[in-house]
């Protein structure tokens, strides 16, 4: 299945928007991450339009971690943060019993990973 991905913005929000990934609102990880909002993962919303589910995730305040290094090293304290993100991303995962390699990440270029 190819993933269509997009940035939304909405008046004070910017949104990365996952179009024709299979998923629906009505999945369990859908539901679960749309109930409980996670420190660690952003906070999603779903659209449907013409049959067709988004995901939306609201990244407003985010930064892109390239963006974020370019021109300068990754120090220790840097990658022990992201580190421990990663961590507790996973955590959460496993406390809504929902599947680590479901998580999308974004690699240069916007290319889901």
């Amino acid at each position: 299945m190819n993933m269509n991905i997009t940035f939304r913005r909405d008046l004070n929000r910017n949104y990365l928007v996952l179009s024709d990934t299979g998923e629906t609102e009505r999945s369990y990880e859908v539901k679960m991450l749309m109930e409980n909002p996670a420190k660690h993962l952003l906070a999603l919303s779903c659209r449907t339009m013409d049959g067709k589910t988004q995901l939306c995730y609201e990244m407003t305040s985010r930064q892109n971690l390239a963006a974020v290094f370019e021109g300068r090293q990754m120090k220790r304290r840097d990658i022990r943060v992201l580190l421990e993100g990663l961590c507790g991303a996973a955590q959460t995962c496993r406390r809504y019993l929902i599947i680590p390699e479901k998580l999308c990440f974004l690699g240069r270029g916007g290319a889901a990973t």
